[in-house]
Parts: structure tokens; C-alpha cells; sequence
């Protein structure tokens, strides 16, 4: 009976259309995870101590690793190296942190636009709702 309800579920995500970390959609969430931890630390870094600051960037640099460390498919491999640079950078800056906050929100806010692009590069909206197809009718 387990695997029975195991089974129906896997369908039905299956259904869905939820991918399983290889396609464009998953990665464009996983950027758009991103990129949202980066804008929020862009808006609240001037507001946060240094200790805090790094601990959110250390945070930042894992999920970096996660991505570049999951298996994707040979349409998302070009992208990775972008992603591997802004993780190198943000890492540099933890790791130096003598630059004073001018630096590590020049770098942050750097980070943040070339993930912005990514994203664009990509061509999935990252949240799409059908409204804007109900609205043409």
C-alpha cells in the first residue's frame, strides 16, 4: 500500500510538471532563490554588522556550491561557469574582507545584476501566472 500512494504522488508530480533539478524551469528557481538573497542583503547591508553580513554570504556561497555540485543537463551547463565566478568573488570577499562596505556592496550589487542577466539570458519568467493570457481574450 506504501509503495502504491509513493507511486501515485510521483505521477502526479510527474503530471505537474515539476522538474527534478535538470531543466531550465528548476534552474531558474534556484536562480531566482539566488537572486533574491542577494537583493535582500543589497537592501539591508548598510543596516547589518560585519558578523552578520558574512554569515548571510557564507550562506549565499553553499547554495552556490549546491547548484554548481547537482547534475544538470547539457542546456544548463554554460551557465554554470557564471555562476561558479559570482561564488569565487562572493568567497574572495568573505575571506579578505578589508575592502570596508563601499567594496562589499559594490560586489554584492554586482552579483546581483549579473544573476539578474542570467536570468534574462535564460528566458523563463521566474514566477509566470496565466493572467496575462486570460487577459488577451
Amino acid at each position: 500500500m506504501k509503495n502504491k500512494a509513493f507511486m501515485d504522488f510521483k505521477n502526479f508530480l510527474i503530471s505537474e510538471g515539476v522538474k527534478t533539478g535538470t531543466g531550465k524551469e528548476y534552474f531558474s528557481v534556484k536562480i531566482g532563490d539566488l537572486t533574491t538573497s542577494l537583493q535582500k542583503l543589497s537592501r539591508d547591508v548598510n543596516h547589518m554588522g560585519t558578523r552578520t553580513t558574512t554569515d548571510v554570504l557564507n550562506g549565499i556561497i553553499i547554495a552556490i556550491r549546491v547548484i554548481l555540485n547537482d547534475n544538470w543537463d547539457e542546456t544548463i551547463r554554460p551557465y554554470l561557469p557564471k555562476i561558479q565566478n559570482i561564488g569565487v568573488a562572493l568567497a574572495k570577499l568573505v575571506e579578505k574582507n578589508d575592502g570596508g562596505m563601499e567594496v562589499l556592496a559594490g560586489t554584492i550589487e554586482a552579483a546581483k545584476t549579473e544573476l539578474e542577466n542570467l536570468i534574462s539570458k535564460l528566458g523563463n519568467p521566474l514566477y509566470s501566472t496565466n493572467n496575462d493570457e486570460e487577459n488577451e481574450e
